[in-house]
């Protein structure tokens, strides 16, 4: 159905009547629209697959002291860290030359090694931190920006994966269905510890897709079998101020149908599914 298509509907059950304002119909279809899903609650199942980041060395934490230069030798296919302060990173990768300077809290530096070996020179005249200096003999991708962030965890923030999630139904768990050992959720989002790998499955509650005022011909965010209900619902709002029977006459055709509904079909569903390596 699309608004358009419920504009008809809704002028039918209101006798031809003219709207005063598109605005004012567009409004009382995103009501009704609303109240559909708080009462025929949409079910959503979210599958992530996650992999597990391993790293083949990893120094936690290394303290610069500002004057003085901290240099370390490496093995790695690609290597990445999180620094805090103010400082420069000399980096030689066989010939190839490359000076680094940052400043910030948490600023991520990646970098991949084309000889198999890199020497690092922290330098600078500040005191700064670098944390979770994490080697590996993986490449990843072709950019830099592949490589990925080491952490004991990481958190995926649902409400940006899906922008209309609402709330969680159930606890999050694998493939079998099983719980996730040490996995946490909070709200939006969830944290998975770091050497977990495999499928997460996440059921939640989502919000539908608002209708914006010029989608005449975008389907609307609501399933086959309400239809008709955002149509009485949309109708009740608008008779509300002229003609009050009526409202309320489609106002019990709608609880009617809803509450029908409901008892026979259960909740709707809809699946999506997220390949990720591990990191965001």
């Amino acid at each position: 159905m699309t608004l358009n298509e419920l504009k008809k509907e809704v002028l039918s059950l209101m006798f031809e009547s003219e709207l005063d304002s598109h605005e004012a119909f567009v409004f009382a279809a995103n009501r009704a629209l609303a109240e559909i899903y708080s009462e025929r609650k949409r079910l959503e199942t979210l599958k992530i697959y996650k992999k597990r980041i391993s790293p083949k060395e990893l120094y936690e934490r290394l303290s610069h002291k500002g004057g003085e230069d901290l240099a370390i030798s490496l093995e790695a296919r690609t290597f990445s860290f999180t620094a805090v302060g103010t400082g420069t990173l000399l980096l030689r990768d066989g010939i190839f030359e490359e000076r680094i300077e940052f400043s910030g809290t948490n600023v991520e530096i990646k970098r991949k090694v084309t000889t198999g070996s890199v020497f690092l020179s922290f330098t600078g005249n500040f005191d700064y931190e670098i944390y979770n200096l994490a080697l590996f003999d993986t490449l990843f991708g072709e950019r830099n920006e592949d490589i990925p962030i080491y952490s004991k965890s990481v958190k995926y923030e649902l409400s940006k994966i899906d922008p209309l999630f609402l709330a969680l139904t159930s606890s999050v768990t694998d493939s079998d269905g099983k719980p996730i050992p040490n996995l946490k959720s909070y709200g939006s989002s969830i944290t998975v510890p770091a050497e977990y790998e495999g499928e997460i499955l996440i059921s939640y509650r989502r919000l539908p897709r608002k209708i914006g005022v010029g989608e005449l011909d975008t389907p609307i965010d609501v399933s086959t079998e309400c239809e008709h209900l955002l149509a009485l619902r949309c109708a009740a709002y608008l008779l509300l101020d002229g003609n009050e029977a009526l409202a309320e006459y489609y106002l019990s055709l709608y609880k009617s149908g809803i509450t029908a509904l409901r008892l026979s079909l259960g909740r709707a569903t809809g699946e999506k599914y997220l390949d990720v390596l591990g990191w965001a």
